[in-house]
């Protein structure tokens, strides 16, 4: 019995160096696995090759809201014949973050597409303080064609817009009988020209304004070939 008891505060030791070291990894090392569920190591390596910042761990602060890149920026692109880099769109690009659950880390886009509106279908956020990245997967329709992209919004987020707004999408799949899309494996990445996304009010813009056209939409130009 005294062994023992002589043994004893070493055992409970260990054993509350060991808990202690296994919650901090709980807390410091969330499973990049999860940011793989959506975009597969191959497609992260080539975004980061166009210069698309991503964060794939971590978790961020909460990042709800409307915002709206304007004017957008192309900086990258692997399509051949496609706008040069350096090309800036007419059209803003208008998102809403929103459902941000803090435990797994799921989140959900909104977004406008001309007079249209829709929902990502699947979402991860993972980030480092206010900057972080979104991984949302979407369905879009144009005339005959539907697609199925991964879209990625990095940035720092601030109480009143996101600082240095980058959007990318990755092209997963299309059934494209007329051959208006960009093909799959596509990639764009572009940013806010003026380096800050303003938080808005509404997804929607006024009835008339200029970007309300189909034509003029950011979401269905970006998927379209040129």
């Amino acid at each position: 019995m005294k062994s023992f008891a002589k043994g004893t505060p070493i055992f409970f030791l260990v054993i509350c160096l060991v808990g202690m070291s296994s919650c901090k990894k709980d807390e410091t090392e969330p499973d990049p696995q999860l940011t793989q569920q959506l975009a597969s190591s191959s497609v992260i390596a080539e975004l980061k090759a166009l210069g698309m910042t991503l964060i794939e761990t971590g978790k961020p602060v909460q990042i709800a809201g409307i915002y709206e890149m304007k004017p957008v920026e192309l900086t990258a692109t692997n399509i051949p014949n496609d706008w040069d880099v350096g090309h800036v769109f007419d059209d803003s690009d208008r998102f809403q973050l929103t459902n941000q659950n803090e435990s797994d880390q799921t989140i959900k886009m909104n977004y406008k597409i001309g007079t249209q509106t829709g929902s990502s279908t699947e979402g991860f956020v993972a980030g480092a303080g206010n900057k972080f990245t979104a991984y949302l997967v979407t369905n879009s329709q144009y005339e005959t064609a539907t697609t199925k992209s991964l879209e990625i919004f990095s940035g720092e987020w601030s109480s009143d817009g996101i600082k240095n707004t980058q959007h990318a999408f990755y092209v997963l799949e299309k059934n494209d009988p007329d051959d208006l899309l960009v093909d799959v494996g596509s990639i764009r990445v572009s940013k806010d020209n003026d380096g800050f996304s303003n938080k808005i009010s509404a997804l929607r813009v006024a009835a008339g304004d200029a970007s309300e056209s189909d034509s003029g939409s950011f979401f269905l130009k970006h998927l379209r070939k040129r």
